[in-house]
């Protein structure tokens, strides 16, 4: 069932995504990763199949992390006179303890520090006596409609979800060049715990991944 906004927020509302989203949620995603998600399926598509093909037949799928059943949508329109359409996207879920990491050797070098970085939030649930983290895979909101509010909607809804599944930990990783997304989450009570390098991408930023935990 939808969340309605109120005051001055636009007039959104948030549904589960279907798999008929799914150009959407690549166009998204690639947002948030900064163009490493094209990057990365252009490593898995298949014979005469493009990058951006070989995403959307991920979030397609009914399993994996980037599966429209992970992930809520937000619809908002422009002005009064104008259909809502799919504005921004959570992808999100609760990671398990112990976090089982793949053969690293088998993985593409820019996903390594990501990969490290979630280990060591799902060590630090672990110490605090947490079944896992719910982790942030993909918070976006279209440039278009950014500076309205949407994004810290989208966190407090993912929050929630956490909360009902008896997460006691938000855990995500922010490029830490991304400032207006690094400000939103620490002004949301988000902690900085780690840093990896990046390993650059073609087109991507330099700089640090930034993993941030919240205790709910």
């Amino acid at each position: 069932m939808g969340t309605k906004a109120s005051g001055k927020e636009p007039a959104a509302v948030s549904r589960s995504a279907r798999p008929d989203d799914a150009p959407l949620l690549v166009e998204l995603a690639n947002l948030a990763g900064e163009g490493l998600p094209l990057h990365l399926w252009e490593g898995l598509a298949e014979p005469g199949q493009t990058a951006r093909e070989a995403g959307i037949a991920q979030a397609r799928r009914d399993t994996g992390g980037f599966s429209y059943r992970h992930a809520t949508v937000i619809e908002a329109a422009s002005d009064s006179d104008t259909p809502r359409q799919v504005v921004g996207m959570l992808v999100g879920y609760r990671q398990s303890v112990p976090y089982e990491t793949q053969d690293l050797a088998d993985l593409p070098p820019p996903i390594l520090p990501l990969i490290e970085l979630e280990a060591e939030a799902e060590a630090a649930a672990e110490a605090a006596g947490l079944a896992g983290s719910w982790y942030v895979n993909v918070l976006a909101v279209l440039p278009a409609f950014q500076g309205r509010g949407l994004g810290r909607r989208l966190l407090a809804l993912a929050e929630d979800k956490a909360a009902k599944t008896g997460a006691g930990l938000m855990s995500l990783i922010v490029d830490s060049s991304n400032r207006g997304a690094f400000s939103l989450y620490l002004r949301e009570g988000y902690r900085e715990v780690a840093r990896r390098r990046l390993v650059p991408w073609p087109g991507g930023p330099t700089g640090d991944w930034v993993l941030l935990l919240k205790t709910l």
